[in-house]
């Protein structure tokens, strides 16, 4: 992705983080206004770390303000990186002042910090500079915050509706959800409007027929439509595009606080269409958001992908080597940091296969669970209730 610099003002950094996080971006994002200044580092549009100009906002201001560190340690710990020329925060683990995930949490609220301080600027310019994909730097740290909830806060902070409105354009051409299965398959937190919002996107409809569709002030369904089209959950249509053919059944309302975790029908490429292969860690995100997603549907055989007639060694087999690929400890890619929690719950469930599975006793009983479970159920008699 090419360098980008424009003025900032209102509602415009949740554009500029949008352009970056749906580009897959990797370089420095700058922001200044006056004598002030703070810098994001993303790799594959995913934010790494922040830094500033303003000493109260630094990380080392933010661990003693909370209580986590005295002034003398940030000031030992800051020595040390100078002289040394690494990161404050690895400088912190060496010390033994925080542990890893210490050092990701403390990464993580001083991204959230900065980002607040410029979400509140009313003027200023910006400046993205890329840089060559993988050029990681010592210190480096996976950051569990998921991008695409730091976007969602930006466009939630624009208030003002007139600039809600003019970011949005014209209300009249049609939405559909995004045709990008990274970002319709993506970890982000609905309130009850994104809900209900997207529970009406249809790809037919116009922003103002789904906002006439929804019983809510128009200011707030305005406001959710730029926060989706941010985050790129939705796309507005060019004038002379045609929506993307409707599945075949409809899609039900999300529930607030819930995450869009299926796989959309019309993802794939239209007949003829040239597509590039995508790439390897997209897949890989693709598939760990998958399974996550089928947790609840997947018996225990399953999700070991073993027949009811393995035996033991195969079973064993195939958790070995499936509790290796879904390790959330194995995992350190920036763009793929906010499915810890993902990978988490997937290693659990592997392990509670393999428990069950691996022990004749309890798989006996399990099998008879299936077994009972997929028995049709009699017919209630005539007149019951």
């Amino acid at each position: 992705m090419e360098g980008i610099t424009g003025e900032l003002w209102e509602g415009v950094l949740p554009d500029v983080l949008r352009q970056l996080y749906v580009g897959r971006a990797t370089g420095r994002l700058l922001l200044q206004r006056g004598g002030e200044r703070h810098g994001l580092r993303l790799s594959s549009g995913h934010i790494l770390n922040a830094e500033t100009s303003v000493r109260e906002d630094r990380m080392g201001s933010l661990l003693v303000a909370s209580g986590r560190l005295t002034e003398g340690d940030v000031k030992r710990a800051t020595g040390f990186a100078l002289r040394d020329g690494k990161r404050l925060g690895a400088v912190l683990v060496d010390l033994g002042l925080l542990d890893a995930d210490g050092l990701e949490e403390a990464v993580s609220a001083h991204v959230q910090h900065v980002l607040r301080k410029a979400f509140a600027w009313s003027d200023g310019r910006y400046e993205f500079h890329p840089e060559v994909e993988g050029s990681a730097r010592q210190g480096d740290v996976t950051l569990r915050l998921p991008t695409g909830e730091l976007i969602l806060q930006a466009a939630r902070s624009v208030h003002d509706p007139d600039v809600v409105r003019y970011k949005l354009g014209s209300l009249d051409r049609k939405i559909a959800l995004s045709n990008d299965p990274l970002l319709r398959f993506q970890h982000i937190s609905l309130n009850p409007v994104d809900g209900y919002v997207l529970s009406r996107v249809d790809g037919r409809s116009s922003a103002r027929e789904v906002a006439s569709l929804i019983p809510l002030p128009e200011h707030e369904v305005h406001r959710s439509l730029f926060a989706l089209l941010c985050v790129g959950v939705i796309d507005i249509l060019p004038d002379d595009q045609k929506p993307a053919k409707p599945a075949g059944r409809k899609r039900p309302p999300t529930p607030s606080g819930l995450v869009l975790a299926n796989v959309p029908a019309d993802a794939a490429p239209s007949r003829g269409e040239k597509t590039r292969p995508m790439p390897a860690l997209d897949q890989r995100r693709l598939e760990i958001l998958g399974v996550h997603e089928s947790l609840d549907r997947l018996s225990h055989f399953d999700l070991l992908h073993v027949g009811r007639g393995a035996s033991a060694a195969e079973i064993s087999a195939a958790y070995v080597s499936l509790a290796r690929r879904f390790h959330p400890d194995g995992h350190h890619e920036p763009a793929l940091s906010d499915l810890r929690g993902s990978l988490e719950q997937i290693f659990q469930r592997l392990g509670e296969a393999y428990e069950v599975l691996g022990d004749p006793e309890s798989r006996a009983r399990y099998e008879q669970e299936l077994e009972r479970a997929a028995r049709p159920r009699p017919p209630r008699p005539a007149g019951a209730r």
